[in-house]
């Protein structure tokens, strides 16, 4: 499984960068410029302090010169601060610049070792055109990054989390059309076994106590500004069923009861196991500590 991290960023105001004159062609899609730049000897890759004339190309919607300076042997996959061109491209919404760059081959999967995929870019800035080109081109629904955008989009995610977040209900169906699905952590068949309630119950009140109550005599935080339902007599209950609280329709749509194995499984990683989902993912639960404090849990039910 792919892993690459969502740090998404605004290319509208990039700061000022060393441009060379092919870079500057690139930017205006200036085809008979490139073409005599490269000939006079010009290096088709070299990138300026931002990117390479590739990216500027696909960030600027400039098709014929994305083919040019592909068939000139330009990186297609080049990483940047950008991310790949294919992630400039979708960033901004060109759909022929996307066309062009995959048509040349570049891989629908690569964003850079520490962005976004473009497909995930293109979900977070609703660009639903973009996103059907890159469905069609290979990209994989299901490519798992680290969302770090902000707190609904905080930790591994994958596009269509991302979409259903920034409400674009259009591109997150044409991504389970293409096979998006959740993809919750694997859960160990020991689960019952690996846990320690009396840690877990220190546990619970240290990482879940600020939004939820975790003691059997704690106070309801209905009302509280990050209030969530109380965890002692979770185990059983129904999934988004208890009165007073205001549960994300992804939840609601999960269904089901609460079991050791489901709530370990979205402790640990949320916006897999329930896409669109408001819970925040805790960067410093190890899968230990989820398995103690599903314990504890456990041990309140009996």
């Amino acid at each position: 499984m792919r892993t690459v991290l969502l740090t998404l960023f605004s290319f509208a105001f990039l700061a000022p960068a060393s441009a060379g004159p092919l870079n500057d062609a690139a930017k205006k899609g200036d085809i008979e410029e490139i073409r005599r730049l490269l000939d006079d000897g010009a290096d088709v890759n070299e990138a300026d302090t931002m990117a390479s004339p590739l990216h500027y190309a696909a960030m600027r919607g400039h098709a014929e010169a994305i083919g040019l300076l592909a068939t000139r042997g330009a990186s297609l996959d080049a990483p940047s601060k950008m991310g790949s061109p294919l992630v400039a491209a979708a960033q901004f919404g060109q759909v022929e610049a996307t066309i062009a760059l995959l048509e040349a081959g570049a891989d629908p999967n690569v964003g850079r070792g520490d962005q976004a995929t473009p497909l995930m870019v293109a979900a977070f800035r609703k660009q639903t055109d973009v996103a059907k080109v890159l469905l069609a081109g290979g990209a994989d629904p299901n490519v798992i990054g680290i969302a770090s955008f902000r707190a609904s989009i905080n930790g591994p995610a994958t596009a269509l989390h991302i979409s259903i977040v920034q409400g674009s209900e259009e591109i997150a169906e044409l991504l389970r059309e293409n096979g998006a699905e959740p993809m919750p952590p694997e859960v160990p068949l020991d689960l019952a076994e690996r846990g320690n309630a009396e840690r877990g119950r220190i546990l619970a009140q240290q990482t879940c106590g600020t939004c939820h109550t975790v003691l059997p005599e704690g106070e309801p935080l209905i009302g509280h500004v990050d209030a969530g339902p109380p965890l002692i007599g979770v185990i059983g209950r129904p999934v988004a069923d208890l009165p007073g609280f205001e549960y994300s329709n992804a939840l609601k749509a999960h269904g089901g009861v609460w079991t050791p194995e489901r709530i370990y499984a979205f402790a640990l990683r949320p916006m897999l196991t329930v896409p669109g989902t408001r819970m925040d993912w805790a960067p410093d639960r190890t899968p230990g500590m989820i398995a103690d404090i599903v314990a504890y849990l456990v041990s309140e039910y009996q």
